[in-house]
């Protein structure tokens, strides 16, 4: 009987020795994935950053481009107008100065 009990002591302490073993363990685990957790969340800051500024200067490069092509189109527009107005003008003030020179009302 004293055998039988001293296997149950010995097997006791041996689980209780890998409990406390497996505890030790866990706690490093964590340990490590927290550190690893840091450093990812680290790095997808940089990365989200780095895409932000990318995407940043992407959107204000093309709104340049697109500024620079909306004044190209609207100078060639001003300038077919006032040319077309000149004409206009110029063929009103020709009727005119022709009426007044030629006399006729």
């Amino acid at each position: 009987m004293d055998d039988l009990i001293k296997s149950i002591t010995e097997a006791e302490e041996r689980a209780a020795a890998m409990k406390n073993d497996a505890v030790a363990k866990a706690g490093l685990i964590i340990e490590a994935a927290r550190a690893k957790a840091a450093e990812i969340d680290e790095q997808s800051a940089e990365q989200c950053a780095r895409y932000l500024n990318e995407q940043l200067s992407d959107a204000r490069e093309k709104a340049e481009k697109d500024y620079a092509a909306y004044i190209k189109k609207s100078r060639s527009d001003a300038k077919i107008y006032a040319d077309d107005m000149r004409n206009r003008t110029n063929s009103a003030a020709f009727k005119i100065v022709g009426r007044i020179t030629d006399g006729n009302s």
